[in-house]
């Protein structure tokens, strides 16, 4: 049963490294709207697409844990912040996967400014640090990513994420594929939101994302999307906001992996 778990474990870790849209975790209001997040503008969405700190100028801490598919050795903590300059802001997060005889740890400082009355850019750098017990050396690696936002109208934002174009890596055989993200978001209304993505990588599938989110009540949330790539499956949750709280909860299901939850929150100081 241990070699089993082991084995499952060293598959997933392949899988997220493999995958992306990086070995980034979605946290807050996109997990849970199909990691949808090239168009969204939240503080969560900023440390994901970095042209997203362009649009805000508030101080924003958050923390998030990840249960992946229901196995504690795949939980993934993360911490993260958005610190405000002129012009622009910082983005700042950590977070890590695994348990005592393998982990994946990772650093992210990024920069995002507005270019203009309707765009918005942003650069990030990520290290990535992978530790091994036994007979495998840990590693590093250092990739960079870049994202872009315009809003045409008031109702739309666009959005195009850019993964490790120089193709860094841990090794041979853990690779981290180029990926590239475009999406979207409209809002008919303040009330209603939807989300859709397109992720292509040089090494899987182009895969699609979607998400709704419904606020009946400003300080409340209620989203649900599909990804059918990874992470892939049907995705739900909520989000409320108490005075400066916000708690975010989501829940992802895969056909043959299971369950995925998610609880995050966060403290903006204005």
């Amino acid at each position: 049963m241990r070699c089993i778990a082991l084995l499952m474990l060293a598959t997933l870790f392949s899988i997220g490294l493999q995958a992306q849209i990086s070995d980034r975790t979605m946290a807050g209001d996109a997990r849970a709207m199909g990691a949808a997040h090239t168009a969204m503008t939240s503080q969560w969405a900023a440390l994901s697409n970095q042209a997203a700190l362009g649009w805000d100028s508030t101080l924003w801490v958050g923390a998030l844990y990840e249960n992946r598919y229901m196995l504690k050795q795949l939980g993934v903590s993360l911490v993260g912040g958005v610190l405000p300059v002129r012009p622009g802001a910082f983005g700042i997060s950590l977070s890590h996967m695994g348990y005592s005889q393998m982990g994946l740890s990772r650093a992210d400082l990024s920069y995002g400014m507005r270019l203009g009355p309707h765009l918005s850019a942003g650069i990030g750098f990520g290290l990535h640090y992978a530790r091994f017990t036994g007979e495998h050396k840990s590693r590093f690696a250092l990739t960079v990513s870049a994202g872009i936002q315009y809003r045409p109208v008031r109702q739309l934002l666009v959005g195009a994420h850019l993964f490790n174009p120089a193709r860094a890596s841990l090794d041979e055989r853990q690779t981290m594929p180029p990926a590239l993200a475009i999406g979207l978001a409209f809002m008919p209304h303040h009330e209603f939101t939807i989300t859709l993505q397109a992720d292509a990588s040089t090494e899987t599938r182009t895969a699609l994302r979607g998400g709704m989110e419904y606020r009946p009540i400003s300080a409340l949330a209620l989203r649900m999307g599909y990804a059918s790539g990874s992470p892939e499956g049907l995705t739900a949750g909520v989000g409320l906001a108490i005075k400066r709280i916000a708690l975010d909860a989501g829940v992802a299901y895969h056909r043959v992996l299971g369950i995925t939850s998610s609880v995050a929150v966060s403290y903006s100081f204005e």
